[in-house]
């Protein structure tokens, strides 16, 4: 499989974090973590090899950054873990087909670096370093208070121009949403943080 200029199909990579988080890592993933991861994922592909990781762009969701075209594949899974794989359907034949392997050798060594940081973080850790203040998801969600931002996108360049100079802190945060580990992801309406 070769890489486009725009990156790979979402749900291909999401199905690659599927697969090394249970193969390698011994864990099954919940729909919301495999957003933050691809998240994750794709923000540090995205500075190591100065390319995005995949295309199109995530959106900010109540929960962080969210890839609509990997929720949609997952979505049947509700809250729980994810038992399947994400698919493509075939317009002539009508049937849904498996989608390539990801076969990129550093896309893999990046997910399994994601994959090995987050490893001892819950999903409430995940959404809240997704919601670092002045962020990419926090200045989506900012501009939407003040101003119409249609689908809420979180655009590469946004991710670039907000993270050249930030780092994330790990640990020492408690779950600002006051609700313990959060389950499942919902779109994002500002009226929800004001």
């Amino acid at each position: 499989m070769n890489i486009s200029v725009e990156g790979y199909d979402p749900r291909v990579v999401a199905n690659a974090i599927l697969d090394l988080a249970e193969n390698e890592f011994g864990c099954k993933l919940s729909n919301l973590r495999l957003q933050k991861l691809l998240y994750f994922t794709h923000c540090n592909y995205l500075f190591e090899y100065s390319r995005p990781l995949i295309y199109g762009y995530f959106e900010a969701w109540q929960y962080g950054p969210v890839s609509a075209p990997v929720y949609s594949a997952f979505k049947l899974a509700g809250a729980g873990d994810i038992e399947f794989r994400a698919k493509k359907f075939d317009v002539f034949s009508g049937e849904m087909l498996s989608l390539d392997s990801l076969s990129d050798k550093q896309a893999i060594a990046v997910i399994r670096k994601v994959l090995d940081w987050s490893k001892h973080l819950s999903n409430a850790q995940l959404v809240d370093i997704s919601h670092a203040k002045g962020g990419p998801w926090d200045k989506v969600v900012q501009r939407a208070k003040n101003s119409v931002a249609l689908g809420m996108r979180i655009t590469d360049q946004l991710i670039k121009e907000a993270y050249k100079n930030q780092k994330i802190i790990l640990g020492g945060q408690r779950n600002k949403l006051g609700i313990g580990d959060i389950l499942e992801d919902a779109p994002f309406t500002p009226d929800r943080f004001s």
